[in-house]
């Protein structure tokens, strides 16, 4: 059977190239043995990956464009933490505030076809200016009300907006109106997250945890117009609870016995996100 004939179609990429600088410091300061408050601030770059670059594919009938003409992002990251310490635990605050430029974000939305069909397509562009900046508390305690007993938790807050966009040129799906994305929510980053749960040790054997977890909604466009929960392709908020069992059976061998999920919210990330999930596991440590 004769080899088919591979076709070279030369393609001329423009030349591409950026030095950068990324300085970045620290400041930490201890008032007594319990405090600390620390000072950061760094200036970062994230540069455009090949496949970014240059890799145009079709796979399960997505196609990804590349961009061959991506900067590299420019990251301004500040943050101020303060905590306190003891012995069993720990509380610690953090503000942070960080400023992007062209900022490297793929989008993923139906396009129609020459032929009037619809087909979904990735798109990577730059992002000219976004801006996060927020709140994160969090604390662990041990032996809280009786020996054993550690509730822990987290939540964030983050007001995430894009600044700046001018090559945009979207419309709403749903009405075909020309959109804007300035002052609009940054893609994939919730304004809420929040962990929250309690972990009893009655001896050094055993270990129950019962844990929950929140999520703000989360955008996947940079107009925000992606606003119907419960379909494909939708980031849905979610409150979830998620149960472990975990037990020491010699200094060796151990096993794990959990649920996620346990109420069996129904959620979508994208693709529906599994219900109530059983999970069992052991170890064993040579």
């Amino acid at each position: 059977m004769p080899i088919p004939k591979l076709t070279l179609f030369p393609q001329n990429q423009p030349e591409l190239s950026s030095t950068n600088f990324s300085p970045k410091a620290s400041l930490s300061f201890d008032p007594n043995k319990d405090w600390n408050v620390t000072a950061n601030f760094g200036e970062a770059y994230r540069y455009p990956t090949v496949t970014e670059l240059y890799q145009n594919l079709t796979v399960g009938g997505v196609a990804t464009f590349a961009n061959p003409n991506l900067a590299p992002e420019q990251d301004f990251t500040g943050e101020l933490n303060v905590e306190r310490k003891w012995s069993d635990g720990r509380v610690r605050l953090t503000l942070f505030k960080e400023h992007t430029n062209n900022a490297i974000i793929s989008q993923t939305n139906l396009v129609t076809t020459a032929n009037g069909a619809q087909t979904t397509a990735t798109t990577i562009s730059n992002v000219d200016a976004i801006r996060m900046q927020g709140v994160e508390l969090s604390a662990e305690k041990d032996n809280v009300f009786v020996n054993g007993l550690q509730p822990f938790g987290s939540v964030t807050y983050v007001d995430s907006r894009i600044l700046s966009d001018p090559n945009w040129a979207g419309t709403d799906p749903l009405t075909g109106k020309p959109t804007t994305v300035v002052g609009k929510r940054v893609p994939f980053v919730p304004d809420w997250r929040a962990k929250f749960g309690v972990t009893y040790r009655p001896n050094e054997s055993w270990a129950y945890t019962v844990a929950a977890r929140y999520s703000g909604k989360q955008y996947s466009t940079l107009d925000n117009t992606d606003i119907i929960p419960h379909v494909f392709g939708a980031f849905d908020n979610f409150f979830v609870v998620d149960m472990k069992v975990h037990y020491k059976a010699t200094k060796n061998f151990s096993f794990d016995f959990g649920i996620d999920n346990l109420f069996n919210k129904q959620y979508t990330l994208f693709h529906p996100f599994p219900g109530r999930t059983y999970v069992l596991a052991a170890k064993y440590t040579f």
